[in-house]
């Protein structure tokens, strides 16, 4: 039987067939395709474990992990030469050195009161770095404004003050508005019945 026509491999494999190539999904041969799906879906549905548990034992393996990111970072920036970069703690780079992602990172901050807490103080301390740094230049303003809106919840603000319209609309008579803006009001039509 050709491998193209073969419905699995010798090692019990099945093949699926698509038009840009061929990819084997493990399959004991003869099983239930739908039961080795649901089994799969099981297993997935529960996710891969936490990398730090969600228990004061957890947290405070993530602070002794996230001083160690801290420490590794001066410990660099201590080592550099002349011109050489610098490294600047953030969030990514964190996430990182914990071996997680920056939505993993989001999710530990709404486990509860003492993970949100610990989160925000590092998140903290790493913007005051940077803010630093920008306020110095030694890193462009705009990319460090960027950073701010999207990863630590700043947004532009619009404040408009309405005191004094309110004010002049309060202390304004009709005629008063009329006479502003006379040059903006159409004069009445012509009175055309002496023409008839």
């Amino acid at each position: 039987m050709s491998k193209t026509v073969q419905k699995f491999t010798e090692t019990g494999a099945r093949v699926q067939a698509y038009p840009k190539g061929k990819y084997e999904v493990w399959q004991p041969e003869g099983a239930d395709p739908t039961s080795a799906l649901i089994d799969l879906a099981q297993k997935v549905s529960r996710g891969r474990p936490a990398a730090y548990e969600d228990s004061a034992e957890g947290l405070e393996e993530f602070a002794q992990k996230t001083a160690e990111f801290f420490q590794s970072v001066q410990r660099h920036n201590e080592s550099i030469g002349e011109g050489d970069a610098a490294l600047i703690p953030d969030i990514e780079s964190w996430a990182a050195y914990l071996s997680i992602s920056r939505k993993t990172l989001l999710m530990y901050s709404r486990r509860n009161s003492q993970w949100s807490e610990y989160i925000e103080m590092i998140k903290t301390a790493i913007y005051s770095v940077k803010k630093d740094l920008a306020q110095r230049f030694k890193i462009p303003p705009v990319v460090m404004i960027f950073d701010m809106k999207n990863n630590a919840g700043y947004q532009d603000s619009l404040h408009i003050d309405t005191e004094v319209f309110e004010e002049q609309q309060a202390r304004s008579t009709p005629e008063e508005i009329m006479k502003r803006h006379s040059d903006a009001v159409r004069p009445s039509p012509p009175d055309l019945s002496e023409f008839d």
